[in-house]
């Protein structure tokens, strides 16, 4: 399916929804996947260890199907990352606390989502923080495994064998093996990316052809994913178990 990108819709009424939501821990790419859905020329910030996000935004954006004319309304959740890093410690967000308030978004502002993305870096290898998350998550947000998909970022130079590879040794580790986290993700496993900083800085033709098409293949799979999820998870039917 061939999708177009643009910020202005059709006519609200006109365009069928869809909901995503993105979790995860800190400084794994949640913010960049919301901005790269909406444009794949986003241009991202200078790497830091530090997280920007500290409450839930929505973005929003709209997509057409070039085969078919069908339009869509896409709503993005970011919510902020567990096991937070920030620049004054007396600031920092604990999971608790994350949780309670991605609940109280959630119960205020969006009552049905379609996907939940389980949001991970693996280009630095497995990080045990991402395994603890992944089951955090799990255990404090019951009922979500019929929605969730783990996506995979920072894939913008890595080809389709390189990308089945890591999760392949992903799935494999004993402690993914051991909270069954592969059969969490009943929706499978995504891949995202976005250009690089240091590419566009350096004016790297070669490396922003190669990354911009990547985007391109991977923005579409997971626009085609979302819209194949018409079915919803209603938060108002469940609560959050806190820990």
């Amino acid at each position: 399916m061939a999708t177009g990108q643009t910020n202005r819709g059709k006519e609200y009424g006109s365009c069928e929804e869809r909901t995503i939501m993105l979790m995860g821990r800190t400084r794994t790419g949640k913010s960049t996947i919301a901005e790269v859905l909406a444009t794949t020329l986003y241009k991202p910030k200078k790497l830091s260890i530090y997280s920007d996000t500290r409450e839930s935004i929505i973005k929003s954006f709209f997509t057409t199907n070039k085969d078919t004319g069908k339009s869509y309304r896409f709503t993005i959740i970011d919510t902020p990352g567990f096991f937070d890093l920030a620049r004054d410690r007396s600031l920092q967000l604990q999971n608790k606390d994350i949780t309670e308030q991605i609940k109280s978004f959630l119960e205020s502002n969006i009552r049905h989502t379609h996907l939940i993305g389980i949001v991970f870096n693996l280009t630095n290898g497995i990080n045990e923080r991402d395994i603890e998350t992944m089951v955090y998550i799990k255990e404090n947000f019951r009922h979500i495994e019929n929605h969730t998909a783990l996506v995979i970022t920072n894939c913008e130079q890595m080809d389709e064998k390189e990308r089945n590879r890591l999760i392949s040794d992903f799935f494999q580790h004993r402690q993914v093996k051991k909270h069954k986290l592969k059969e969490f993700f009943r929706h499978g496993v995504l891949f995202m990316g976005c250009l690089r900083y240091e590419s566009l800085e350096t004016a790297n033709e070669a490396a922003i052809y190669l990354e911009y098409n990547n985007v391109l293949d991977m923005r579409t799979a997971f626009i085609e994913k979302c819209i194949e999820c018409t079915n919803t998870f209603a938060f108002e039917d469940y609560v959050c178990s806190i820990m």
